[in-house]
């Protein structure tokens, strides 16, 4: 597994992710979350977007057929998570919520 990309939410804040990229030893950056979804490359995605935004990221990350771990909580209802699980299981992509752990 490589770091690949790194995205950001529009391209005014690209200099930014490109900063990261170098920082984290990203090989791109992408000026926007639907430039990033598009690329063969990238198999999974972590999101770690806010709570508010999180279904609808969700949401793009499975309809492009991309893998995602996703920061906890996955959702703010139930209902918004029973969806998220529904269109996983639809588009047969792998999806969890990711939570750190000390080891």
């Amino acid at each position: 597994a490589a770091l690949y990309v790194v995205a950001t939410r529009s391209a005014a804040d690209l200099p930014r992710a490109e900063a990261f990229r170098d920082l984290h030893g990203f090989q791109k950056a992408a000026g926007s979350y639907a430039e990033a979804l598009a690329d063969p490359a990238v198999d999974v995605v972590y999101l770690s977007a806010m709570h508010s935004a999180r279904v609808a990221h969700v949401t793009q990350i499975l309809e492009a057929g991309k893998a995602c771990v996703v920061e906890k909580p996955l959702a703010c209802s139930a209902a918004d998570g029973a969806r998220l699980v529904k269109l996983a299981r639809e588009k047969g992509v792998f999806m969890m919520e990711g939570m750190w752990t000390r080891c």
